[in-house]
């Protein structure tokens, strides 16, 4: 049961979208409270497959009006419990959608176990839960509520994680979700229709996985890369951004979830907790016959680097940074004699240096080869001057514009390897990890 869900900001609005992509969904949701008419809906847009939602009390003559158009037309009317339970106009049982939301991030399962009890003792079609999700282990809890149900439960996620429930909201139980349209949702964490397309979010058969990380992992370039790459190969998987604030938090709900995931990407703050062997950091964690691996696909676009610009044993190489990235960079390195280290962070640059028997230096001193292993440059912080000496450049930010180390490459036609290309070797890397871990759960 998948719902589209449009603000009623004008008729012809309504018309517009209802006629263009609403074909396309079980229900089309008319949300009256958002405009200073809500009875102006056009007739011809009212049918069996329409839920007229009001959120808050509706004054008796909006009650009288959403009864008339459900005995006229068969439609479903969405009403708040609290808010029925005080009106005196009955909607058919048939039609009327009981719901529940709650914005609070604390909220109290206990709280909501008197509400499933309270719709239970009531009448209606659906029982609908709204609620605010910011932690992993809230939506353990889902379920449960689910199940004390009497009725069917529409259930769905607000706030930081709300996409999440909304994509795998069959794996909750839910009978179903809702989808907004792009720049016009009408509610927090609600996913668009071009998301949902995307995630193919119809298609109960999909194998989840995708990126963690912070919040950053909502503009993940891996989003769209791997889920066009699922469609287009007809492979039943989903790639998700799981934003999360402790990574305990996710890994509990994932060993607790039921689900099989194929694996994860990894991405900032939680790097290096998924280190493999020796190495600083990890960014991939695949879950195939042998159980968790994890791995670095960032150390082989490293090594691809270096052979793509034909980097040679008895070149000087400076590497710009001071964190995992550049650490990585020292490990590709590991065989080439003269490497120094340098960076705005001096006690860190001269720690890394040292642990590696590296030089370290507070300028980029001159080198045939300069890679940047920080933001630097993408509109960060800006980068020091660079030698005339460079004949090579890894520059790693990603960036749809040229940054200013690679306008100098370009300027002075020297080979060097982007952020964008860099990010294509790695993803390229992790996506065969995936799908070995895949084909080993068939």
């Amino acid at each position: 049961m998948i719902i589209l869900s449009l603000p009623f900001l004008s008729g012809n609005f309504l018309k517009n979208y209802a006629s263009n992509i609403g074909s396309r969904y079980d229900y089309i949701e008319y949300r009256l409270d958002m405009n200073k008419d809500p009875l102006s809906v056009p007739d011809d847009l009212l049918n069996d497959r329409c839920i007229l939602t009001y959120r808050g009390t509706p004054v008796p003559r909006i009650a009288l009006w959403i009864r008339k158009q459900i005995l006229q037309y068969k439609c479903l009317t969405d009403m708040d419990i609290e808010a029925y339970e005080e009106m005196v106009t009955p909607i058919p049982p048939q039609n009327l959608i009981l719901s529940h939301h709650d914005n609070r991030p604390d909220w109290k399962i206990e709280e909501i176990r008197t509400i499933v009890k309270r719709s239970n003792a009531m009448k209606s079609r659906i029982l609908k839960l709204a609620l605010r999700i910011e932690r992993y282990e809230q939506l353990l809890a889902i379920p449960e509520l689910i199940k004390l149900s009497k009725k069917p439960v529409l259930f769905v996620g607000l706030g930081p994680l709300g996409h999440v429930t909304r994509i795998l909201y069959f794996a909750l139980d839910s009978i179903g979700t809702y989808v907004g349209l792009d720049g016009y949702l009408t509610a927090e964490g609600q996913l668009s229709h071009t998301q949902a397309e995307l995630y193919r979010i119809r298609n109960h058969r999909c194998v989840p996985g995708g990126i963690v990380g912070g919040k950053q992992v909502l503009q993940s370039r891996g989003i769209p890369f791997y889920n066009e790459y699922f469609q287009k190969n007809d492979i039943d998987a989903v790639y998700i951004p799981f934003p999360a604030g402790e990574l305990q938090d996710f890994l509990s709900w994932i060993d607790q979830s039921g689900l099989k995931f194929y694996g994860f990407s990894v991405t900032m703050p939680f790097k290096e907790h998924f280190a493999p062997g020796n190495l600083p950091a990890g960014n991939t964690v695949s879950f195939g016959r042998k159980g968790k691996e994890t791995f670095c696909t960032d150390l082989d676009a490293f090594e691809r680097s270096i052979e793509a610009l034909e980097i040679e044993p008895d070149e000087t190489i400076v590497i710009y940074g001071s964190g995992a990235t550049a650490e990585l960079a020292l490990h590709a390195l590991k065989d080439y004699p003269s490497v120094t280290i340098c960076g705005r962070n001096l006690q860190k640059t001269q720690a890394l240096a040292s642990k590696y028997g590296r030089k370290s230096s507070d300028t980029i001193p001159g080198a045939d080869v300069l890679i940047n292993c920080t933001p630097a440059g993408a509109g960060m912080n800006p980068l020091p001057e660079f030698p005339d000496t460079v004949r090579k450049i890894i520059d790693l930010p990603y960036s749809s514009q040229a940054t200013r180390l690679m306008r100098f490459a370009q300027e002075r036609k020297l080979p060097y390897i982007d952020g964008v290309q860099f990010w294509k070797w790695q993803a390229k890397r992790q996506l065969d990890i995936f799908l070995a871990s895949m084909e080993e759960n068939r």
